[in-house]
């Protein structure tokens, strides 16, 4: 445990005892009894002492300190291995210099069922609730359009839902969303958040079927040490 120095005296108390000259000296704390002090390598009794504690020894607790506080440099797994490979091969930019990568399923045999009643129900969900709540109607209604202009996306023909069940080889996913309202941030207010691990009538979301790549951002303890 270490303790600064703005709490150490107080933790002492009035009782110490030595057994005389090259010998530590045994000196009361609030937390029990400490030994201080030198031993010479030479002219000194060889004693053996035993200490018993019921909590972990101390230098077991200092290897686990530092091993928490050690930089260790990042491993990646098969899979974000796989996800990194899969990003540099087929990463290609378009004619208006946007990056487009193809997203990546799993191997395992995870079927996809129809989203399309679940998302229409949120949205149903969600429009009950900007009724209430015009100022965040406004700004969900800007983003969407604002949305819509940046090509981010487009409408669909109307379709039946079940033809959404994914029984062919193309993959279809609806998205529910939601949408957030702050009333203190000084840039963009509301925001608008899709939950891609909402399940479909599988069991099986779109989170499910897509692998994970490593983690982008650097370590805490890496960007505090730094700073």
């Amino acid at each position: 445990m270490l303790i600064g120095s703005d709490l150490y005296p107080y933790l002492m108390k009035n009782g110490c005892y030595t057994f005389g000259k090259n010998h530590p000296v045994v000196q009361e704390t609030h937390l029990g009894c400490i030994l201080l002090g030198h031993i010479p390598k030479e002219g000194a009794d060889r004693s053996t002492a035993l200490l018993i504690c019921n909590e972990p020894p101390v230098d077991f607790k200092l290897q686990r300190f530092w091993e928490q506080e050690e930089i260790v440099a990042p491993t990646h797994t098969k899979e974000e291995e796989a996800v990194e490979r899969h990003f540099v091969e087929t990463t290609t930019r378009d004619e208006t210099g946007r990056f487009v990568v193809r997203l990546l399923r799993h191997l395992q045999n995870l079927q996809l069922g129809n989203s399309y009643t679940m998302a229409q129900c949120r949205f149903q969900q969600l429009e009950r609730k900007l009724t209430r709540n015009l100022e965040l109607q406004r700004e969900y209604t800007k983003f969407m359009d604002e949305y819509l202009s940046l090509g981010h996306m487009q409408l669909m023909p109307g379709e039946d839902d079940s033809s959404y069940d994914n029984t062919s080889d193309k993959l279809i996913c609806f998205l529910p969303h939601h949408a957030v309202f702050k009333e203190s941030s000084t840039t963009t207010k509301s925001r608008v958040i899709f939950d891609a691990s909402a399940k479909s009538t599988t069991g099986v979301s779109l989170n499910d079927i897509l692998m994970v790549g490593p983690t982008i951002q650097q370590d805490l303890i890496s960007i505090v040490l730094r700073f």
